[in-house]
């Protein structure tokens, strides 16, 4: 079961650091889509939280901090999914030229920035 769902993450991150036509899921242009309607609200499309969660596991799968490259992040104790979509799709809305990135390394670096691990 471990060994299907680390597959399923790597196929979910695909290549991450590329722009989306060089073989990422999908692109930050296709996730700001998901996420922009509805900023802060219960009616978040499903989709944008959903894309966001699967990253951040993908990230702390083998270690506490979360991790993707470069990127880390850690939590602070009672963060909600919404917050991190919220975060996401800030990162994306003051972001514009970089939405073609890769949407998992745009998540890793939006949860990076938003909450930094102590060194």
């Amino acid at each position: 079961m471990r060994m299907i769902l680390l597959a399923a993450v790597m196929v979910l991150i695909g290549v991450w650091g590329t722009t989306a036509s060089a073989g990422a899921f999908i692109s930050g242009n296709k996730l700001y889509d998901f996420c922009k309607n509805y900023p802060g609200s219960k009616d978040r499309p499903e989709t944008c939280s959903a894309y966001v969660i699967g990253i951040m596991v993908a990230m702390s799968y083998n270690i506490p901090e979360g991790s993707l490259g470069t990127y880390r992040f850690c939590l602070s104790d009672g963060v909600r999914a919404s917050q991190a979509a919220d975060i996401v799709t800030a990162w994306l809305a003051n972001n514009p030229k970089d939405r073609h990135i890769g949407a998992a390394g745009i998540v890793a670096q939006a949860l990076s920035q938003a909450w930094p691990c102590k060194e």
